[in-house]
């Protein structure tokens, strides 16, 4: 988020610049390009890409803009123009690009009410640039694209000449796993129950919810009472969020999540926000019940062993919702990708052979390996397009520069910077 609210902060700085500062760093024919024009690039490629050399990128970029400013000359003398849809199409992709950056639509309007800037503010602000490139892209289309063929005999040619240095895949394996979850027993689920409705008996005797989280809350919020403070919409589990927003000041819930059972109170509530405490008590598994869940593991490999079908066996008890109707099946993986206890398994078992049982976060695993590929350069066939793609990027780059040498010959150009 922080990242997001950066990007668009230094945006938001870079048009105001580009609107207030004045000084003339270049000239292309009759257009000017101030420093805020340059300073909005700068700041819009350093908040996506990051910097090395500040002073490298501003020539960089102040070359880009000239061409730019290059280009659009050419465009209006041929007459170059886009329909304004094309530019209100693409302007909702870039504003949507932008919001993509924010954990919510809600966090970015946020940002927005912020700076003091409306939508259509923003959106104002980027329909010229916007309309330019749109310009500029039809006109590379009209005047370069047509001059570039790529021959399948090209194509074919680079292959051979580059095929030793086109990156090669790596080993993959595929795997399958049964994954059983440390869950806590039905007597642990008791005893936690108990526990809450002796807590809730006392709230219900006039002990007060503060001195009550301090004694039996298994949250660190119990230390100052329970009190979390307040809580915007978004900011919980959805399965805490619906319940507490239907709470009203000084009434008290249960409710459960995958912790364990939340007593919550509700101090305080507006329409967008909640001010709740909490005394939780967790469900925690039990030393004994991780002991019974690696024993069925351990009797479900001896039966795979013994000859049942793992997949069958996945499909039945496994707990892992993304891989059970598949038998388990976690597809093709890249060995250099693999994360324990799964890299292991990789380099030590066969095709066909199911690991011992193994412990990772989410549980206790069984893992089979089901096939292995061995590292290999793809074939022309395989990557054909790709190749012929990337030899007319070559082409076009290579007419692109050279008309646009032409270009700045026939227009005024100079540098102020």
């Amino acid at each position: 988020m922080r990242r997001a609210t950066l990007t668009l902060a230094l945006l938001i700085a870079g048009l105001s610049l580009a609107a207030t500062a004045d000084k003339i760093v270049a000239i292309v024919g009759r257009r000017v390009i101030t420093q805020g024009d340059l300073q909005q690039q700068i700041f819009l490629y350093t908040t996506q890409y990051g910097i090395e050399d500040e002073a490298q990128l501003t020539q960089d970029l102040l070359e880009q803009m000239i061409e730019g400013a290059v280009l659009l000359e050419e465009a209006k003398k041929e007459t170059v123009a886009v329909a304004h849809k094309e530019v209100e199409q693409e302007l909702t992709q870039v504003i949507d690009r932008m919001k993509g950056r924010f954990p919510s639509e809600e966090e970015f309007e946020k940002k927005l009410q912020t700076e003091h800037l409306t939508l259509d503010e923003l959106r104002n602000s980027y329909r010229d640039a916007i309309r330019e490139q749109l310009i500029i892209r039809k006109l590379l289309e009209q005047k370069i694209r047509p001059k570039i063929k790529v021959s399948p005999l090209e194509v074919q040619k680079f292959y051979e000449q580059y095929k030793d240095s086109i990156h090669a895949e790596p080993e993959k394996v595929r795997l399958a796993h049964v994954l059983l979850s440390i869950r806590p027993s039905q007597a642990t689920i008791e005893r936690a129950e108990k526990r809450v409705a002796e807590v809730y008996q006392k709230l219900q005797e006039g002990q007060t919810f503060a001195s009550l989280a301090k004694s039996y809350s298994d949250d660190l919020s119990g230390e100052r009472g329970g009190d979390l403070g307040y809580f915007g919409k978004g900011d919980l589990a959805p399965e805490l969020e619906q319940e507490c927003f239907s709470l009203q000041p000084g009434e008290v819930t249960i409710m459960t999540s995958e912790l364990g059972y939340h007593i919550i109170l509700c101090h305080d509530k507006t329409r967008d926000r909640v001010h709740i405490s909490q005394i939780l008590v967790k469900t925690v598994p039990s030393p004994q019940d991780s002991v019974q869940v690696r024993a069925t593991a351990q009797d479900l490999r001896e039966r795979i062993l013994a000859g049942q079908s793992f997949s069958e066996l996945a499909t039945l008890y496994s707990n892992d919702d993304a891989t059970r109707e598949t038998g388990g099946d976690l597809g093709y993986i890249p060995v250099v990708d693999l994360s324990p206890p799964f890299d292991e398994v990789a380099r030590t078992l066969q095709p066909g052979e199911t690991s011992q049982v193994v412990l990772s976060p989410r549980g206790y695993h069984l893992i089979q390996l089901v096939e292995r590929v061995a590292e290999r350069r793809p074939s022309f066939a395989e990557i054909r397009d790709e190749l012929s793609n990337y030899v007319f990027q070559r082409k076009f780059e290579d007419e692109y520069k050279a008309w646009i040498e032409e270009l700045k010959e026939k227009v005024y150009i100079e540098v102020k910077l």
